[in-house]
């Protein structure tokens, strides 16, 4: 089988305006074809920053986002304290692992090893990396979606893009998300036209 080499739309005289500006319809066809081709590459950069994101509690990894993607990003992320729930889960999860290492490095208890201060670490590891990996692989068409509109968290669509509603259709999208990725698949592999 050939494998057709990825070329970027070019722009046809009858597809720009008087102004110069594209149309619709080639930006869009342009978005599509590069977010299917996009979403094949692993991003270090999206991925070693979105780990850290994910491993720190969120009393310091929320204002660390706001800083470094800005306030929408971060709330998208659920990385900001806004609700019980949220404190709740970060109190026991994330925060119980450090000040578990802390009792362990301060306090002298004979029966607490090495092993048992270091074991919540590497469940938070697995747990970021995760995480991490789903970010590595968004098409940064969907990165800037995240960073610049409340729609994200709003809309439910980190469900649909992190796999949430792919696996458990927790938004009741599954068959269009199964159309997307089929759509998607169809154009890296050259089967279909746009």
């Amino acid at each position: 089988a050939m494998q057709r080499e990825y070329t970027p739309i070019q722009e046809h005289s009858t597809n720009v305006f008087p102004s110069g500006r594209q149309s619709l319809v080639t930006d869009g066809l342009h978005a599509r074809r590069s977010d299917a081709w996009d979403e094949c590459f692993f991003k270090v950069d999206e991925f070693c920053r979105s780990w850290v994101l994910e491993f720190l509690p969120a009393v310091v990894a929320g204002p660390l986002s706001v800083v470094v993607e800005g306030r929408v990003a971060a709330e998208n992320r659920q990385l900001l304290l806004t609700r019980v729930d949220r404190v709740v889960t970060d109190v026991i999860f994330k925060l119980g692992a450090f000040v578990s290492l802390f009792l362990f490095l301060t306090c002298d208890m004979p029966t607490v090893g090495p092993e048992d201060a270091a074991f919540p670490f590497v469940l938070l590891s697995f747990r970021a990396s995760c995480l991490a990996m789903k970010y590595a692989y968004l098409p940064r068409a969907q990165l800037r979606v995240m960073a610049s509109t409340p729609s994200w968290l709003q809309g439910g669509y980190w469900a649909r893009i992190l796999g949430t509603g792919l696996h458990y259709n927790v938004t009741g999208t599954l068959a269009f998300d199964l159309l997307q990725a089929l759509c998607a698949a169809a154009e890296r592999a050259g089967v279909v036209e746009v």
